[in-house]
Formats: C-alpha cells, structure tokens, sequence
C-alpha cells in the first residue's frame, strides 16, 4: 500500500510540475500579448492627439486670420498699401 502512496504522490508531483510549466508559459505569452496590444493602443492614441490638435490649430490660425482682417487698423494698412 505504501508503494501506490508513494507512486500516487510521485505522478502528483509530476503533474503540478507540468502544471506550473504551463501556467508560466501562458502568463508570458498573455503578459507580451497585453504589452503590445498597449503599446498599439499608446501609438494609435498619439497619433490621434496629434492629428486633432493640428486641426485645431489650424482652425484656430483661420479664425484669427479672419478676425484680424476684419480690424480696422488692418483694413486701414491694407488700404494704404493698395495706393502706395
């Protein structure tokens, strides 16, 4: 009976030894895949930010443009220009 014990917790061994291998394995497969599945999401994000703030600012050079052609110190130099 002693030897079934001892060959029961031998083959026991051997299966959380394979156990653990695998659980290793599928934490460092998991923990690359979320690492670049983070990293993708960082570049994609970026890339919108700096798509969005370059319309921004040219929405806002546009404006200012418009708004500052509008002034009458501005039209008055345009003016004196056209007839210099």
């Amino acid at each position: 009976m002693e030897l079934s014990n001892h060959a029961a917790e031998q083959y026991r061994n051997r299966l959380e030894n394979v156990s653990n291998s695998w659980m290793v394995a599928t934490v460092t497969t998991l923990d690359k895949h979320a690492r670049d599945v983070m990293a993708n999401i960082g570049t994609e994000a970026e890339t919108n930010i700096r798509e969005t703030c370059s319309h921004v600012f040219e929405s806002l050079g546009d404006t200012l443009k418009s708004a500052c052609g509008s002034l009458p110190i501005i039209q008055a130099r345009k003016a004196k220009d056209a007839h210099a």
